[in-house]
């Protein structure tokens, strides 16, 4: 694993586990799965750089989001994403993330539309299954709270792969995101 991606692990747990002022506030248990879960949907473009034997990719993605929050600034997700080509020639893509996100805009206690968050995580990707590339990511991301169930996000990330073989990589994600549980 790259230093970086490590780097930004570490820090993303020493942030779950240190003492916070905002944390006697938190109305529920940090194990009330209700109460911190939720499910979203995501869909909107997609864009990957080209890496080793990987070529450029461009196209629209559709996803489901599982997460949890751990706390109003820190929460881990599992993303399953399908990826549908502009061109015949680039074929479909299956990607599956489990990440954790920190974040990082606006600062507590103050209201905003706009938020930016940090993160990263595992990562596995492939046309007909996810066993093709795999490695880790980091990302940034920021989103527009258009209402209270739906939002305009955008992300960076740059992917680690796990061999030389599997490549490094840059993708881009436009989406538009809404919440649907709770």
């Amino acid at each position: 694993m790259h230093r970086f991606a490590r780097f930004l692990i570490l820090a993303l747990l020493l942030a779950a586990v240190l003492p916070r002022a905002g944390r006697a506030q938190e109305r529920y248990s940090l194990f009330d799965w209700q109460e911190r879960t939720s499910l979203s949907w995501q869909a909107g473009g997609l864009w990957f750089t080209k890496s080793g034997e990987n070529p450029d990719w461009r196209g629209a993605s559709l996803a489901g989001a599982l997460t949890y929050s751990w706390h109003p600034r820190l929460s881990t997700y599992l993303v399953l994403e399908h990826g549908f080509p502009f061109s015949r020639d680039d074929g479909h893509i299956n990607d599956v993330r489990l990440c954790a996100n920190l974040l990082v805009y606006p600062p507590p206690l103050v209201q905003s539309k706009f938020s930016l968050g940090i993160g990263g995580g595992a990562m596995w990707q492939g046309e007909s299954s996810v066993r093709r590339w795999r490695g880790t990511e980091a990302h940034l991301s920021g989103s527009y709270a258009v209402s209270s169930r739906f939002a305009l996000a955008a992300s960076f990330a740059h992917a680690f792969g796990k061999t030389t073989a599997d490549g490094d990589y840059e993708f881009v994600r436009p989406v538009g995101t809404g919440l649907i549980y709770p």
